[in-house]
């Protein structure tokens, strides 16, 4: 994305992961002998209003707003406030929040090795992944659309065939057709 000059694009993490993220990135731009002017590692809190905001602000609107993985670890009041300082800055700048963190009780995959996997990140983390769970997916819109969002469901399953993380860890069809069934991903905006 941010090869070309006229995206700007922001990562944006808790300050001890970003210092990770930043030694990988830069050893990467290094390596390759490659400039990303346009790449803006910032850190801090998402739900903080104030670091979200500055991450962002010196950004032309319209935004794209990308978060996958957080809202897991948030309890259903922290949802809220990330979700309530999304759209404090696309009620300013526009845009659209993609996330397909829709993770719910009546979808998600109960096999073993999946339980064992979410119970190893709620001792490493401290948060209970399965009590931040959606019970579906209509709970999930009534939670945003209460902040002000208008909501867009997309079945993750049907975009498949554009994702490169199956080649690369060269699973079989059968098998991601199987992990993404019933998983959305919400495409949002500020409701008028």
């Amino acid at each position: 994305m941010t090869a070309d000059p006229r995206i700007e694009a922001v990562e944006f993490d808790l300050p001890g992961i970003m210092r990770e993220k930043r030694e990988i990135v830069e050893s990467i731009l290094r390596g390759s002998g490659v400039r990303r002017d346009n790449l803006h590692l910032c850190e801090g809190n998402a739900l903080d209003s104030d670091a979200l905001a500055g991450a962002v602000s010196g950004l032309e609107g319209p935004v794209a707003i990308a978060k996958e993985g957080l809202l897991r670890y948030l309890s259903r009041a922290e949802q809220k406030t990330l979700a309530q300082n999304i759209y404090r800055i696309l009620s300013s700048k526009g845009g659209l929040w993609v996330t397909p963190d829709i993770i719910t009780r009546t979808k998600v995959i109960y096999d073993d090795k999946a339980r064992e996997r979410r119970q190893m990140m709620s001792k490493m983390t401290g948060t209970d992944i399965e009590r931040n769970m959606f019970e579906d997916t209509t709970e999930a819109r009534k939670l945003f659309e209460g902040v002000g969002f208008e909501v867009a469901e997309l079945e993750i399953e049907q975009m498949k065939d554009v994702l490169v993380s199956p080649e690369i860890l060269k699973l079989e069809p059968e098998r991601v057709t199987e992990r993404l069934r019933g998983r959305v991903a919400f495409v949002m905006k500020v409701r008028r």
